[in-house]
Order: structure tokens, then C-alpha cells, then sequence
């Protein structure tokens, strides 16, 4: 005991010692700004009290500032929010403390004083920000799938948009009584921002926050200039009402955390927003993102999340391979893999061993922010007989406000010597899928006087492309997919006869997106309905609980493509009213 006491004793000199120089440093080098050639890192110091004093110091010279900003007139978007720190040498810019997870967001010089601060016995972690890739659909279009094999008999009472097939093939319209829809759950989106004026979310959102260090030019800092955010937020909750897309749980509420830009999403911001999660005692998070591996902060801050009463559920990956992308992978979070309309997993959607649910990841139609979704129409007269093919906007053609209307010609792949003969100025062209890049086949066919381009798949079914020459940034004249077969009917009937086509592209607030970005929002509404129906279960007991109640695919998968099967919303609230009802949690959290 008396060793252990010395050793104990030893221990708190130095933490002693260490909060002196780093309170004392704060006051020295407060206001200190501009630093060149910095990282961002996420600091995690050694003891919750000395987070606590460092937490209490950088929010007064905040304070200061803001204070300071104010008596000089000055927004504080012209001030810096950051507080200046030195700690061995190190020269430090605090730019966010996270406290329900105990950590802190710095900037830091690149130098040899690295090394000497990570071994400080005041630092118990520092890691450096990674960017994982931003989250993508695998198809963008502009028609929701409405399949009878999932019609709801008595759903039209809540809104006259078709149901999303995803909605009634889970279940959710059949839970809906069983949990007043969702009612009193708090949902938090991490992802590219939100739309908040969308007509089906505006009801539902309680707030927003921006974690990254982009959001210049947006009407707010969270607004989403990218698109998957506001489409995963409306299959969790959309309200059903003006034009009525309904989401898993429409009287749920939202909140949205802007972690990713379309530069990707930085480790630091994720951090930040399950921190904001966390305090704002949300109840699920969503997180369609994710990467092959995970930092010790990362990794952290999920465990804390679980023991602060915080259901986490996030995408398996869309790469096709039997392992799970993090965060989706840890034993703390719901890993959900994505089903097409047939109930068969998905081509790109990732297994193996950590996953546990499936839901519908293909075609999932829901909100946009407004006036980016596309709806787009062919129709071709083939000397007074017309042909409406189904087709489907490619990602970055632009609107036309009346429609296109040219003799169609056919321009093989869209090479550059595909068209050494043609001549396809005020014309449509029919070009075929393959060899070279969608934005080179419409670009090209604009620089040689195209009025549209239809595209079609060189093999079977509809496809969906990305013709953006920069994210953001629209092509130079309209394009549209089309199915193989149709395609090359239409190249068929060229050589006989001429055939006039008109192209139609309009905007809406809708779209189609495929991905287990859009399977995992499905199993957070899931999660929202059960933790309203009983919100004394903890997260464990809710993934349990969904994995029970899930509808098994396959009677043999031993290599888990399926997990548990598809997630049934009714069969998982019909559990969790059944569930003992126990005292509510405590989340054994004191804020410094």
C-alpha cells in the first residue's frame, strides 16, 4: 500500500505540473493565430480534470473574444474562434473542445516538437485527422420505384406521393400505430449537411451544426451542397406531408451534422459531431460513411456514445467485399448491408462477419435539396407513331426549360472518331455505353453542336451515370440513360427511317439513390420507432432486439451476406413493448 500510495502520489505532480505549463502557456499565448503549414489532430489529455481546466480556460478566452468582436463591431466570421497554446514548444490552436467525449480539436505545427508532446504525460492521445473519401451513391435518377409487391392496402390517407417500396418492405406503415409514428425519438443525421426547408423535413428538424472547416457561400453552415444528406434524412423521417414523401418514422426528430464536404469527410469533424450527438442526447445517429480502417480517437468516441445511451447505425460499404467498412464494423454500431427490389443482396453491398441487417439499399427514392433532383422524359416519333421509353437524368445534366426537340443520329461510342463523318449540329445523338467516360462522351457531343445525348447501357437493364465535369458544376447540354434493348432498337430503326426525339429534364425535389447509404437510414428509422415505442432499452438491447425480429433471407449463409435478414419495423416495435420496462439510464456524465 505504501509503494502504491508513492506511486499515486508521483502521478499527481506530474499531472500537476503539466496543467501548470499548459494553463500558464494558454495565458501567454492567447490570441496567437495564423499559424503556417498546420495539421488538424484530435488531443486527448491525460485525466478528466485536466481536461476539465483546459475545457473552463479555452472557453473564457472564447469568451474573450467574442466579446472583443463585439465591442469592435466585427462578426465573429472575421475573428478567430481558436485559442492560442503552447505546450512544449508546441504551438497549438484549439479550434473546438468536445466535452462528453474528452477530447479536443487542435491545429499544430508540423515539427520535430511532435514526437515530445505525444509523449507528454499531460497528452493520453494525439492523433492526426485522416479524410475518408465522401460518401457516394452507386446511381442517382429521378423515379421513385413504386412495386405492388410492397403496396400498403391502407396507406393513402397519409399522402398521395407513391410509397418509397423501401418504407412498406420494411414494415414501417404496419408499427406506425404501435409507436405513434415515431414520436418524442431524436434523430442525428451525420453526413453532407441538410436542405432544412425541404417540404417533407422542415416539420421535423430541430437543429444543425457544421463540423467541417468549409461553408463558404451556403445560405447556412450546415446546408447541403451535395445532395446525400438531405436524400438519407428523408428515409429516416419525412413527414408525408405537401407533396408527401414519408419516411421509416415520420413524427421523429431530426437533427443534422455536417461531417463530410465533397472533399470527404475528416476524422476531426466526425469526432466533433458524435460529441454533439452525445450532448444533445439523441437517441440514434445515422452515419452512411465510413472507410477501411479507424484511429484510437475514432474508436473511442463510439465506445462513449454507447455508454452515454446513443444507438449508432452506419453503412456496411459498397465495394463488394466481404469486409465491413468502419464505423459499421465495431461492436457498438449497426452494421446494415443493402437489398434491391427483389430481396437479393446488392452487388456492391459489403459482408461479412460484423454484419447484422439488411434493408432496401437499391432505387431508394427520397427528398433532395430543392430543385437538384432531376426528372427527365424521351419521346420519339417515328413517323406518326411515338415511342416514351423510360429513361433516367444522368447526375450533372442541366435543366432545359423547354424541351429539346432534333433529328436523333447515331454517334457509336462517342469517340472522337465516331464522329470524323457526322455532322450532329442541332441534333440529338444515341450513343452507346463503354470505352470512355460518360462526361467525355456528352462533352464531346457538345463540342460538336449536339442539342442532347441520350446514352444507352451496353448490357441489360437501366443504368445511371455521373456525367459532372466538377462536383457541382453541370454538363453543357442535357443527357439521359437508357436501357440497352430500347437503345439498340432505336440504332436498328436509324438505318431505315429518320426519327425525331424531343428531351425533357425538369427539376424536382426527389431522387433515386442506391447504396448502403441509403439501406442504413432504414434501420435508424427502424431503431427511432423502437426507442419511442420503449425508450428505457439501451442501444445494445435495440440491435439485439432488431436482429431478432428480422426476417431470415437465405437458409444457408455461411459467409454472412445477409446477416439476420431484412429489418421488419413491426416485428422489432412488437418486441420492444414486450420488453420489461426498466428505470431510465443514467449516462453517468458531469460536464466540467
Amino acid at each position: 500500500m505504501k509503494h502504491q500510495g508513492g506511486t499515486l502520489k508521483s502521478l499527481g505532480q506530474r499531472v500537476i505540473t503539466a496543467l501548470s505549463l499548459l494553463t500558464l502557456a494558454l495565458a501567454a499565448a492567447a490570441g496567437q493565430s495564423g499559424f503556417a503549414e498546420t495539421k488538424r489532430y484530435i488531443l486527448q489529455l491525460s485525466s478528466p480534470q485536466l481536461h476539465a481546466q483546459m475545457s473552463r480556460q479555452v472557453r473564457v478566452e472564447q469568451e474573450n473574444q467574442r466579446w472583443e468582436a463585439q465591442r469592435q463591431g466585427l462578426s465573429m466570421q472575421s475573428v478567430p474562434s481558436s485559442v492560442g497554446l503552447q505546450l512544449l514548444n508546441a504551438d497549438l490552436q484549439v479550434e473546438q473542445v468536445l466535452d462528453a467525449v474528452g477530447m479536443m480539436i487542435v491545429e499544430f505545427r508540423d515539427g520535430d516538437s511532435l514526437d515530445l508532446l505525444r509523449e507528454h504525460p499531460a497528452v493520453a492521445l494525439l492523433e492526426e485527422e485522416v479524410i475518408y473519401p465522401a460518401p457516394q451513391p452507386i446511381f442517382v435518377s429521378a423515379r421513385g420505384s413504386s412495386l405492388e409487391t410492397f403496396r400498403s392496402s391502407n396507406y393513402g390517407a397519409l399522402s398521395p406521393m407513391p410509397l418509397p417500396w423501401g418504407i412498406d418492405a420494411v414494415k414501417a406503415p404496419l408499427a406506425w400505430g404501435l409507436s405513434a409514428l415515431g414520436q418524442g425519438a431524436r434523430v442525428l443525421v451525420l453526413d453532407t449537411g441538410l436542405d432544412k426547408e425541404h417540404p417533407n423535413l422542415t416539420s421535423r428538424f430541430e437543429r444543425g451544426q457544421n463540423f467541417t472547416t468549409e461553408a463558404e457561400g451556403a445560405p447556412y453552415p450546415y446546408f447541403d451542397d451535395h445532395g446525400h444528406g438531405t436524400h438519407v434524412s428523408g428515409t429516416i423521417l419525412a413527414d408525408g406531408s405537401n407533396y408527401g414523401l414519408v419516411g421509416v418514422a415520420p413524427q421523429s426528430i431530426l437533427l443534422a451534422g455536417r461531417v463530410c464536404t465533397v472533399n470527404g469527410c475528416p476524422s476531426g469533424a466526425i469526432v466533433a459531431g458524435v460529441n454533439w450527438g452525445i450532448e444533445q442526447g439523441v437517441d440514434v445517429i445515422n452515419m452512411s460513411l465510413g472507410g477501411a480502417w479507424l484511429g484510437a480517437a475514432e474508436r473511442a468516441v463510439y465506445k462513449r456514445a454507447e455508454e452515454a445511451n446513443v444507438m449508432i447505425v452506419a453503412a456496411a460499404g459498397n465495394n463488394g467485399s466481404s469486409r465491413v467498412s468502419f464505423p459499421a464494423a465495431l461492436d457498438t454500431v449497426m452494421a446494415v448491408g443493402a437489398l434491391d427490389n427483389t430481396l437479393t443482396k446488392a452487388d456492391f453491398s459489403q459482408w461479412g462477419p460484423e454484419l447484422e441487417v439488411m434493408a432496401p439499399g437499391v432505387d431508394v427514392f427520397s427528398s433532395m435539396p430543392r430543385g437538384t433532383g432531376r426528372e427527365a422524359w424521351v419521346v420519339v416519333d417515328a413517323q406518326g407513331s411515338t415511342l416514351e421509353p423510360e429513361v433516367l437524368p444522368m447526375l450533372g445534366s442541366p435543366v432545359v426549360k423547354e424541351p429539346v426537340v432534333g433529328s436523333l443520329i447515331y454517334a457509336g461510342l462517342g469517340r472522337e472518331q465516331d464522329y470524323e463523318s457526322l455532322d450532329v449540329s442541332g441534333k440529338v445523338v444515341l450513343i452507346s455505353r463503354g470505352e470512355i467516360a460518360f462526361a467525355e462522351k456528352v462533352s464531346r457531343a457538345a463540342a460538336q453542336g449536339a442539342l442532347a445525348a441520350v446514352i444507352f447501357n451496353n448490357e441489360e437493364g437501366k443504368f445511371n451515370g455521373v456525367i459532372e465535369p466538377s462536383p457541382g458544376v453541370e454538363a453543357a447540354i442535357p443527357a439521359v440513360a437508357l436501357d440497352r434493348a430500347t437503345g439498340l432498337s432505336l440504332q436498328e430503326s436509324l438505318r431505315y427511317q429518320s426519327l425525331l426525339v424531343q428531351v425533357s429534364l425538369e427539376p424536382t425535389d426527389f431522387a433515386e439513390m442506391s447504396g448502403t447509404s441509403m439501406a442504413s437510414p432504414h434501420v435508424a428509422g427502424v431503431a427511432a420507432l423502437v426507442r419511442a415505442a420503449n425508450p428505457h432499452l439501451s442501444p445494445a438491447e435495440v440491435r439485439q432486439l432488431i436482429r431478432d425480429s428480422a426476417t431470415p433471407l437465405v437458409e444457408s449463409d455461411p459467409q454472412n451476406q445477409y446477416g439476420s435478414g431484412l429489418v421488419d419495423a413491426y416485428a422489432a416495435v412488437s418486441l420492444a413493448l414486450q420488453a420489461p420496462t426498466m428505470a431510465p439510464l443514467s449516462l453517468g456524465y458531469v460536464s466540467p
